[in-house]
């Protein structure tokens, strides 16, 4: 990988961990996850290699704290966000966080990072 990750789905450089709990499919164009995140628990950091798909199924109130020494596009403070049950969001590949459910209740989500496109048949 170009930003010297490992080869490993959803891993990068160092002591970064996957993005979420466990792979539930992966082909050549997407690779998709499950996510839970117990209250009180964290995902431990992170890298978004890719850009992704956010479907939140469960919601509850999320820190997104930064990764020290990484660079994060949420700025370089903890940005605390409430996911309401069923939503959606697609963002982009290049964060380094880290995610902690303050809620009371778990937190369930299923992530769909999408691959380099397909080539068009010639």
């Amino acid at each position: 990988m170009a930003d010297g990750g490992s080869d490993k789905p959803g891993e990068s450089r160092g002591a970064l961990g996957p993005i979420a709990t466990k792979v539930l499919y992966e082909d050549e164009r997407v690779r998709i996850w499950d996510q839970l995140i117990e209250p009180g628990e964290t995902t431990g950091p992170h890298h978004h290699a890719l850009p992704y798909a956010l479907v939140t199924v469960e919601g509850a109130p999320l820190d997104v704290i930064p990764v020290e020494g990484f660079p994060m596009m949420h700025g370089s403070e903890t940005l605390s966000v409430d996911l309401p049950d069923r939503t959606a969001s697609v963002l982009e590949a290049g964060s380094y966080e880290d995610a902690r459910n303050t809620g009371d209740r778990p937190y369930r989500a299923i992530l769909v990072e999408f691959k380099q496109a397909a080539q068009a048949d010639a």
